[in-house]
Formats: C-alpha cells, sequence, structure tokens
C-alpha cells in the first residue's frame, strides 16, 4: 500500500498557488496520502502513489504534463498504475470513463476497445451490453447480433442505421434522414396551408 506522509509538507511557496494546476497537483497528493479523504480508498489504499519527481516539485509536474484544456483533467492510462510521466495524461470526463477500472475491453477481428466505445458504434446501450456479456454470449455474437440478428441494420426506407443517422426515442431506434423528410414535408404542407389562407382573405 501507498506509505502515509504528513502532507501538510507540500504547502509550501511556489507561486502557483490557487491555479488550477496546483488544485489538480495537490488533489492528485491527496488522494494518494491522506486516509482521511474519501477517496483516498481508490487511490493510496490501492497503492497508487504519485512518483518523487512530481511530489518534490509542482513546477517539476507542469514541466511533465503542460496546463490542461478547458474540460480535461489528470487520467492514469494505466488504472492500476502511479501518477507519473509514462502513465499519465489530460483527457475529458467521456475519455476518463471509458479508462475506468470497470471498463472491460473487447477484441473483434483483431480491433480493441473499451464495451462504452462498442456499444457507442453499433448504437446500442452499453448496459445492454453488458447484460449479454454477463449472460455468457461471446464478444463477437453480443457486439454484432443486434445489427445482425435482434435489430434491422436499415430502415424501412433502405436507410442505413448508424451513429449519424440513428437516434433513440422511447427506447425503439429511429431514422434521422426519415424523421428530417417528414418534418419537410409537414411544413411545406403547413406553408402551402398558411399561402391558401392567404389567398382565401384576399
Amino acid at each position: 500500500k501507498a506509505k502515509n506522509m504528513n502532507i501538510g509538507r507540500f504547502k509550501k511557496t511556489h507561486g502557483l498557488a490557487g491555479t488550477r494546476i496546483h488544485k489538480v497537483w495537490w488533489g492528485m497528493i491527496g488522494r494518494c496520502y491522506d486516509p482521511k479523504r474519501g477517496d483516498y480508498k481508490w487511490y493510496g489504499a490501492r497503492g497508487i502513489r504519485v512518483c518523487d519527481r512530481w511530489l518534490k516539485s509542482i513546477h517539476l509536474f507542469l514541466q511533465d504534463m503542460g496546463n490542461p484544456l478547458s474540460g480535461e483533467s489528470i487520467d492514469r492510462i494505466d488504472n492500476n498504475g502511479n501518477y507519473e510521466p509514462s502513465n499519465c495524461r489530460w483527457a475529458t470526463p467521456k475519455e476518463q470513463a471509458r479508462n475506468r477500472t470497470s471498463s472491460r475491453l473487447l477484441t473483434i477481428d483483431g480491433k480493441t476497445q473499451s464495451m462504452a466505445a462498442w456499444a457507442e458504434d453499433i448504437g446500442m446501450r452499453i448496459s445492454t451490453l453488458h447484460a449479454r456479456l454477463k449472460a455468457g454470449w461471446d464478444i463477437t455474437r453480443a457486439v454484432l447480433c443486434p445489427l445482425l440478428v435482434g435489430r434491422r441494420s436499415h430502415c424501412r426506407r433502405g436507410h442505413e442505421f448508424n451513429k449519424e443517422t440513428a437516434y433513440i426515442f422511447r427506447g425503439q431506434r429511429h431514422c434521422r434522414i426519415c424523421a428530417d423528410i417528414r418534418r419537410e414535408a409537414y411544413n411545406a404542407r403547413k406553408r402551402a396551408g398558411q399561402a391558401d389562407e392567404l389567398n382565401r382573405r384576399r
């Protein structure tokens, strides 16, 4: 396990107090070395620690990581690894969600990615994919079955379902192209009706 230490010794003058990079650095140290923190059980108690280089200086941490973009926070590539230059990156919440300890990597035809990524690619809820795998389905069938057996790959008008054309409404998959066509037809009828009404009033 990570060795506890007096983290108060890191509260020294470094010219970055109150900045975002300082909050990230201070939070990283606290998660790993302060048992009083609620999230310590997920970090320090699991043996996760901060490398000596970053413990030594926030300036070295900033030098290695740079400043994050808006919406990004620090993420460990290997969730069982330490906070160190080779294992850390700035990532968005979505990227971090795919990298959680609970994320399972699936490989199909030589392509490996997380369950969340596969579910997004095929337009399926991750809970559905997880349930199929838990029920004992093999990986290929669990991922591809919704497109090949249980659900249509095209809408009734022949438009292919994919991330751009499909959307979920009330638990059912619908075609965005068809919806746009219906909307345009409705608007055209509405405009025609308004024009007829104006003609009658003249």
